[in-house]
């Protein structure tokens, strides 16, 4: 009932310039939910959103106190196997603050 009264509100868009420092950010703090813990300079994080065949975005979450900001971050990796489009995630993180939600 508690998770149920925050009113919480999860938003996914892909990662822009605005969001660039706080995803860097996140990609070189955050360690408890992180599968790969690679840790990236904002230029290659730049350098990894400009490539057509990386998908990237970002997990942002709001609730009844407030907005949370970008709590979240997947990167992947788009490969193609025998005319099948297939999506390798190479990195995916979530900040502790709301690792339990």
């Amino acid at each position: 009932s508690f998770l149920r009264g925050l009113e919480m509100c999860m938003s996914v868009t892909t990662i822009d310039s605005v969001d660039l420092a706080r995803v860097t950010q996140l990609i070189n703090k955050t360690n408890q939910f992180n599968l790969m813990t690679r840790r990236y300079t904002q230029t290659e994080v730049e350098t990894l959103l400009a490539d057509p065949a990386t998908l990237s975005c970002c997990v942002r979450l709001s609730d009844r106190f407030g907005d949370n900001g970008i709590i979240s971050v997947l990167l992947a990796r788009v490969t193609d196997h025998d005319t099948a489009r297939n999506c390798e995630i190479t990195d995916w993180l979530m900040s502790c603050r709301v690792l339990g939600r």
